[in-house]
């Protein structure tokens, strides 16, 4: 159960209409974020730093969690049912080498490491490796609001599998929407836009 890995980076800025949701909106209840291809996204704030992304995804697709650490790395990866962690699927991430410390994150940035995953007994599931650069900065309108993102592009290796995921960080809220995906060294081949966001879950 390997998905393409969500990391997400943060810096400080201001949505640019008093209307814009905020960071404040994710600690209270929470967003919703409805994406061009069916799916859903509801992201609140869990213990501490951590940021809670519930997927529910189109068809019968399964649905999942992930648990971001500081809006900067995954933590967790779970997959779902009826709104419950199903833990016989949980696994958890941590880096090889907790002494290397991240850099700032600002256009221009790039950070190389390897995370080692293991299964809710601790049992050693595998590692992979990420490479992190924040490409460039600038706004995107949702909601007919419009919100700074950073643009960041995250190359994965697990095994013989990899990807390349773009995401957009909206920095006001410390949250981030994958919006395209593809392999290592090559164009995206695969695009998803956000249709809406909202603090009302979504009908």
């Amino acid at each position: 159960m390997i998905r393409a890995f969500v990391i997400m980076v943060a810096l400080s800025a201001s949505a640019l209409s008093a209307e814009c949701l905020t960071r404040a909106d994710v600690e209270n209840g929470g967003v919703h974020v409805t994406l061009d291809d069916g799916s859903k996204i509801h992201y609140r704030a869990l213990d501490g730093d951590v940021i809670g992304e519930f997927h529910t995804q189109p068809g019968d697709e399964t649905d999942f969690l992930y648990g971001m650490y500081r809006g900067i790395y995954l933590i967790i990866d779970a997959d779902l049912k009826d709104g419950e962690i199903v833990r016989e699927s949980l696994l958890t991430y941590q880096p090889s080498d907790e002494t290397i410390p991240f850099p700032k994150i600002q256009v221009g940035a790039a950070w190389q490491g390897e995370f080692i995953m293991r299964e809710e007994d601790g049992t050693f599931y595998g590692r992979f490796e990420y490479d992190l650069s924040v490409v460039d900065a600038g706004p995107i309108s949702i909601s007919n609001c419009e919100y700074e993102t950073l643009r960041v592009r995250i190359d994965e290796q697990f095994g013989n599998e990899d990807s390349s995921i773009e995401y957009r960080y909206l920095t006001d809220l410390g949250i981030s929407i994958a919006t395209a995906y593809g392999t290592i060294g090559a164009p995206p081949t695969s695009f998803v836009s956000p249709l809406t966001l909202t603090t009302e879950p979504p009908k």
